[in-house]
């Protein structure tokens, strides 16, 4: 029987050109290689500046055709910022909060795109950090995770607060708290009315996360949502590129902090209707690096710049990703991978496995917080009870060979 590396071995060699069409690499940035950007999308068009080089911040600013795939240089951001935030709502993109090299900042601007200027605008009225996740939703706009350094100790202080600015009344709004532990660098979508966020990290505690929330923003309800699957090694921590397609996050070049370095070029892809993970291994054909651009414009993502920390480099390539293809040669190309069914009740879980996967797959089950409480082998079907257990929330996950494929959640109840 074939094993789902051998699988992907075949679908890479009868993709190849398939894959040659999805990740293209488009013109350089022309400024300095740097991380911790500001970027935002505007139409057709992708802005892009500020951040940090190797002995700098920065402050210049540039645009980025994504027709014509020329760079034209704009005027300066309104100050050096790097770890800042930004985010476009109705045609308007405003940025903020981040540091200069000096201390954090809670200023927050306006983008005038026709005169290429800068419109100040009510400060965040929370304590000034770095790092936040930051997303539009009806034209009002959500801050989530800001982290600051306090500046007796030095230590790094991260607020689960998720507040809410109005650009028409220009008022922020200290509106709900997320759960679980405070982090910065989390992945935050919005998917119709539901704010999906998660993983991040805590610099001070040197601690990475893999839990997930969906946040109906209509009826400000919050549950948890499946994990980003474990690596043997794991946890994720962040990505530099996470995108939204077809009802799917897709998401490129995680910090997965990782032993085996291949794990860092997985796709992870989450189907939001399913609540299920899928992990395709080596699926991301761009060189590995974290802190840079991410952008997606219809059905293409973009993604550059940035560092790569592991091996000290500095980027200011730019690529476009073709993300109907990139699905479609891994989800048609591997259908092994889309037969993998997972039924779950309130008493078990049922999988059903096609053939070529049954012989070396396992199922664990875990606690949110990732204790382990059953580890299963499967056949071409297999049963695992979930009766003796107290009403909770569950993590389960599929393994081949001791890969993570699968992965997804459920909740039992009286």
């Amino acid at each position: 029987m074939k094993s789902i590396s051998a699988l992907l071995l075949i679908s890479l060699y009868f993709s190849v050109n398939i894959i040659a069409q999805t990740f293209i690499k488009n013109a350089d940035f022309p400024g300095d290689a740097r991380r911790d950007v500001i970027s935002f999308t505007i139409g057709d068009r992708i802005y892009t500046g500020g951040g940090m080089n190797q002995t700098k911040f920065l402050k210049d600013l540039w645009e980025y055709n994504t027709t014509s795939n020329k760079w034209t240089k704009k005027n300066d951001l309104p100050s050096t910022i790097a770890i800042g935030t930004s985010v476009v709502a109705n045609g308007i993109c405003y940025i903020g909060l981040g540091g200069d090299g000096t201390k954090s900042l809670k200023d927050w601007w306006q983008y005038d795109e026709q005169n290429d200027n800068w419109i100040k605008k009510a400060d965040f009225p929370g304590r000034p950090g770095f790092d936040a996740s930051c997303v539009s939703w009806k034209n009002n706009i959500y801050a989530i995770g800001v982290s600051e350094t306090d500046n007796n100790s030095r230590a790094e202080v991260i607020h689960n607060e998720v507040w809410q600015y109005c650009p028409a009344t220009n008022i922020w709004s200290l509106i709900d708290k997320f759960p679980g532990k405070p982090r910065h660098s989390g992945i935050a979508v919005i998917s119709e009315n539901n704010l999906i966020y998660g993983f991040g990290q805590n610099e001070s505690t040197k601690e990475q996360y893999s839990d997930m929330y969906n946040y109906d923003l209509e009826n400000h309800s919050l549950k948890n949502i499946a994990s980003i699957p474990s690596t043997p090694c794991q946890p994720v921590g962040t990505a530099n590129y996470a995108g939204v397609y077809d009802n799917k996050i897709i998401m490129l070049s995680t910090d997965c902090n990782a032993d085996v370095h291949e794990d860092y070029n997985n796709l992870y892809t989450y189907n939001i209707s399913s609540d299920q993970w899928t992990i395709y291994k080596l699926a991301n054909k761009i060189p590995w690096r974290l802190f840079g651009l991410s952008s997606t414009i219809a059905n293409n993502g973009f993604t550059g710049l940035g560092y790569d920390y592991i091996s000290d480099i500095w980027y200011r390539d730019n690529w476009k990703i073709n993300l109907e293809q990139l699905l479609m040669s891994y989800e048609s190309k591997i259908p092994e991978m889309g037969n993998i069914k997972v039924n779950t009740s309130n008493q078990s879980i049922l999988v059903e496995l096609p053939k070529d996967l049954s012989l070396d797959s396992n199922i664990m089950l875990n606690t949110l917080d990732g204790k382990k409480l059953k580890d299963v082998s499967l056949g071409d079907g297999t049963e695992v009870d979930l009766s003796y257990l107290p009403n909770n929330l569950y993590v389960w996950t599929i393994l081949n060979k001791g890969s993570v494929i699968k992965s997804g959640s459920i909740y039992k109840y009286k």
